[in-house]
């Protein structure tokens, strides 16, 4: 009886073949040669107008022919695939991790896209920004991953602490030194949220800065003291008291600001 000889995938990943391909399903794409034959036989071949404007509308309406059953099994085949450390290496290194788009490249993209929001007028559908947003939302349910983003947020920011936040350390550290640290950068989130500054001498004291422009009622949709409110009751279910001082109040009567911070850092807590 003969025995069968391993047929490997022809992109050179080293993987055997169980059937009758050329390549495991989707590694064409790694073969350069396989690339090069599609993209010259695409710029030999004429379409017609009916092709093209089919072509345009993309596969918008189109059902994948798989099963349920069969959709379940690849997704699972997926998963487990990620979960591998070197096949996530390798992927991001076939991908276009490090690369840089040319200027010429982003602007032909630019009114690539634009030009589809005007023939479609949207760039994403309602029903896809419908799931996206459950999606999203259900992921932001978990505490874990909230937290995560909330840091890595602040730590993409690289611009804490900010002017009017420097000036009131500085006043903060004249007045009581080694009582209060900056933790406006997310080191230190209480209930999801950034405090400014914090006690670090056993009160459970808190002093926000609020910028004039990012906590305005423009950007908030609430009145100054409805804001400070909302933000005084949240801290206060962790047992902090929290003292609210504007970005404007710090520059046109600083002397009145110092009188408020020495009150409050009197208060009992």
């Amino acid at each position: 009886m003969k025995t069968k000889t391993k047929k490997y995938c022809k992109c050179g990943c080293g993987e055997v073949i169980v059937c009758d391909r050329t390549y495991v399903n989707g590694h064409c794409w790694n073969d350069p040669e396989y690339r090069k034959k599609l993209s010259d036989s695409a710029k030999t071949k004429v379409f017609t107008k009916e092709h093209r404007e089919n072509l345009s509308k993309g596969h918008k309406g189109i059902k994948y022919h798989q099963s349920e059953k069969e959709q379940k099994r690849l997704s699972e085949w997926a998963k487990k695939l990620w979960d591998n450390p070197e096949y996530c290496a390798k992927m991001i290194k076939l991908g276009r991790s490090g690369r840089k788009h040319t200027k010429a490249a982003k602007k032909k993209m630019s009114k690539s896209r634009l030009a589809l929001k005007e023939r479609q007028g949207y760039l994403v559908s309602p029903e896809t920004r419908k799931k996206l947003f459950k999606m999203s939302k259900k992921r932001w349910e978990d505490p874990e991953y909230k937290e995560r983003v909330i840091k890595a947020t602040f730590e993409a920011a690289m611009i804490l602490p900010n002017k009017p936040e420097k000036k009131l350390r500085r006043i903060l550290n004249k007045l009581f030194p080694g009582e209060y640290k900056y933790v406006g950068d997310g080191s230190v989130l209480i209930g999801h949220k950034s405090p400014d500054f914090i006690n670090v001498n056993g009160q459970k004291k808190l002093i926000e800065m609020f910028g004039d422009y990012w906590h305005s009622k423009e950007r908030t949709g609430l009145s100054k003291k409805e804001h400070r409110k909302q933000r005084q009751k949240h801290f206060s279910k962790y047992g902090y008291k929290t003292l609210v001082i504007w970005e404007h109040q710090l520059y046109d009567n600083v002397a009145k600001v110092k009188e408020r911070v020495k009150n409050f850092h009197g208060l009992q807590s």
